[in-house]
């Protein structure tokens, strides 16, 4: 199958074409990650609608739902999973909203980021349980997405390429491009639309893109809890049998 694009979702990505190991590559249409939209150009929701199945893991908070549900069912065979897990973090005891954020001192919503990406490996275990799981079963292509398609499904999706063997450096990569596709343009929208600030600091628009040590953070809770990123997947269900078969169903030669 070959790549999708959908040209109206601008953090939108197929990750097919993402080089792993063994002289292998993701194949196309078969990992999309995105993030969350009001509506889809009528091409777009056919592109999807054309899929024989779609699995939508929507990583959201329930009030972020029920805010904006997800474009992504698009038909009947459409399903829509979800997570349960809170908006704020853990460290709602330093910040306790965005709109305090917005006023908090330089530094305080970075390292308010770095604690909830801390976070991520517990918050969605069993999402990525089930994301593996059902991927192993044939339920494939799956669309992984939140609100900006850079935090949560980042971090979803830096341990699924892991999974299938891409390198650090091309993790890394898929990662930053949504600094190209959500960056400090739209993070200044967001400010304007969800929080009603007429504008932001400047530091407080750079501490809300994607940073490459907002995911080593991720990655180092992992190496702490679980020894490291295998031993995550391990504890997932996980194992060497079951990596090789993800591979053979979602890779091809390059």
């Amino acid at each position: 199958m070959s790549t999708i694009k959908l040209n109206s979702i601008p953090n939108f990505r197929d990750v097919g074409g993402l080089p792993v190991s063994g002289g292998r590559r993701i194949a196309g249409g078969r990992i999309l990650r995105a993030e969350a939209a009001a509506r889809l150009a009528p091409e777009d929701n056919q592109a999807l609608a054309a899929l024989p199945t779609l699995s939508v893991f929507d990583l959201r908070s329930v009030r972020e739902r029920n805010e904006l549900s997800s474009p992504y069912m698009v038909n009947a065979r459409a399903k829509l999973l979800t997570v349960d897990v809170p908006h704020s973090s853990g460290a709602a005891d330093m910040v306790k909203t965005m709109n305090e954020m917005m006023d908090a001192e330089p530094g305080a919503l970075e390292s308010y980021m770095h604690v909830t990406y801390r976070q991520f490996p517990q918050q969605f275990a069993e999402t990525l349980r089930d994301l593996l799981q059902r991927l192993l079963g044939g339920d494939a292509p799956v669309l992984v997405h939140c609100t900006a398609g850079k935090d949560r499904t980042g971090f979803v999706c830096a341990a699924l390429l892991h999974a299938l063997g891409a390198s650090a450096e091309a993790i890394e990569a898929d990662y930053m491009l949504s600094d190209t596709h959500f960056g400090r343009e739209r993070i200044a929208r967001m400010v304007r639309e969800h929080w009603g600030r007429k504008e932001a600091p400047l530091h407080i628009l750079d501490a809300l893109r994607v940073k490459k040590d907002y995911l080593e953070s991720a990655l180092t809770a992992v190496q702490q809890g679980f020894g490291s990123m295998d031993g995550y997947l391990e504890s997932l269900g996980l194992d060497d049998a079951g990596r090789r078969a993800l591979r053979e169903r979602l890779t091809v030669p390059a």
